[in-house]
């Protein structure tokens, strides 16, 4: 028996069998469920992120949540969602056209700057929340400079988890991103004070770094 999977199609057809409309059915299902679970997985994370980051952790902070290392470390965070979802879109089989790359990396950057800016916004309504006094809020210049480095950080380390995509695989994209994840909380806690006054300079490297990361990118899909 023959069994071929049509993925671009999403069909299923099966030599040896009079109809494949009961394979069909069954992959179409499977499809359906594995759609619903990774869904549930998803709001599940993100109601978890909400909770810790939007008001358990601005509650225990109180006003000392708006500080501008708390707001660089959010900006931070976002660089992180966004790499995140760009590799998880590259590992689900994106395809290698440039159009469809760009599709996965902006939808990745308005999914991880998005919710860093929800998180931002419900930290700042939990710290005022019973406070007297006129409303506390971030600094917009500092608030500013944090989501500049997000987006820039975020998407030239979503160029590079879809060069190590094409070039290795997924899982090799996802072990870099974690590297990069432990250096950042490494320096993070090595030296902190640094981070609110280095942010226009890291948009800058990140600026630089994602040029590189889409050249080796384009350059990869070129010998495809």
């Amino acid at each position: 028996m023959n069994v071929t999977y049509c993925f671009s199609k999403g069909c299923v057809s099966c030599a040896g069998f009079g109809s494949t409309r009961s394979l069909r059915g069954w992959y179409h299902g499977y499809r359906r469920t594995a759609r619903i679970r990774m869904n549930l997985r998803l709001v599940i994370s993100n109601l978890l992120l909400i909770i810790v980051f939007g008001i358990a952790l601005p509650w225990n902070k109180g006003l000392a949540f708006l500080d501008p290392l708390m707001l660089s470390a959010y900006g931070c965070l976002g660089a992180l969602f966004t790499a995140w979802n760009a590799a998880s879109g590259f590992q689900r089989g994106a395809s290698v056209k440039k159009i469809e790359i760009g599709r996965v990396i902006l939808s990745a950057l308005l999914r991880g700057m998005g919710l860093v800016v929800i998180l931002l916004a419900m930290g700042t309504a939990t710290v005022n929340f019973g406070r007297s006094g006129s409303f506390a809020l971030p600094l917009l210049d500092v608030l500013g400079e944090a989501l500049l480095l997000g987006v820039t950080a975020g998407v030239a380390l979503a160029l590079l988890a879809g060069w190590l995509t094409l070039k290795y695989s997924g899982q090799v994209a996802m072990q870099g991103l974690r590297v990069v994840l432990v250096l950042g909380v490494v320096a993070f806690y090595r030296w902190p004070e640094r981070l609110p006054e280095s942010l226009l300079t890291g948009s800058a490297i990140s600026v630089a770094c994602g040029l590189i990361f889409a050249g080796l990118l384009f350059r990869r899909l070129a010998t495809r």
